[in-house]
């Protein structure tokens, strides 16, 4: 099963806990709801095994420590994203005075580069990692089993994710990227988790007439 967090007062970034039947999982981002994850995984006897990280702002890591410390899980992250592990300008919780950064000595980080697809099993969970960049430089995309695919900040049901280029975002790769994944979600009928706002829909559950955003992104 798939557990959802959202942290609706932090721009409704959403975590997601893929459970397994033996109570193992896996984690992907935090959305700054370490505290309800924590205590959602001890009230039902969960242990989280690996996060993996959409990509490196603070809103898809804060609170990674306090997981770190209760579960002691592996953490994979994209080669190109993992520096905002580490410096608080990068992930850019510095500018919000919240200064987040993990201590450089952590372990159990596993990068992967920033331009190659590779598939994986975790807990007997097939798992692609798409890595894109565009958001940020590492922004990578995670697909399970064929099926449900964790995507960040890219494409919502009624927008598309934020696209500065102060916030690291190549624009046009950003742009790139949103068509990719349309099509590959279309095509496949995959089921999409987003970093913010609704998840669990399917592309044809977006409106284009709504999502204007989208819409301009695609012609």
């Amino acid at each position: 099963m798939i557990k959802k967090f959202q942290n609706k007062n932090f721009n409704f970034t959403n975590s997601y806990l893929y459970i397994k039947d033996n109570k193992e999982a896996i984690l992907i981002d935090t959305a700054t709801s370490e505290d309800k994850i924590i205590n959602y995984c001890i009230n039902n006897n969960i242990k989280i095994k690996y996060v993996l990280l959409t990509h490196n702002h603070l809103d898809h890591l804060m609170g990674l420590e306090k997981i770190i410390e209760k579960f002691n899980p592996v953490i994979y992250i994209n080669q190109k994203d993992q520096e905002g592990l580490f410096d608080a300008n990068i992930n850019r919780s510095a500018l919000s005075n919240l200064n987040w950064q993990l201590d450089k000595k952590q372990k159990n980080i596993i990068t992967f580069l920033g331009n190659e697809e590779q598939e994986l099993k975790l807990l007997g969970i097939d798992i692609k990692i798409i890595p894109f960049g565009g958001h940020t430089k590492g922004s990578t995309f995670y697909l399970f089993n064929k099926k449900d695919i964790f995507i960040g900040d890219t494409i919502f049901l009624k927008s598309i994710g934020m696209h500065r280029k102060e916030i690291g975002t190549d624009l046009d790769r950003f742009f790139e990227s949103i068509r990719f994944l349309y099509d590959l979600c279309k095509k496949n009928n995959y089921v999409i988790y987003p970093g913010h706002y609704n998840s669990q829909f399917k592309i044809k559950n977006i409106d284009l007439n709504t999502n204007l955003e989208l819409k301009e992104t695609l012609n």
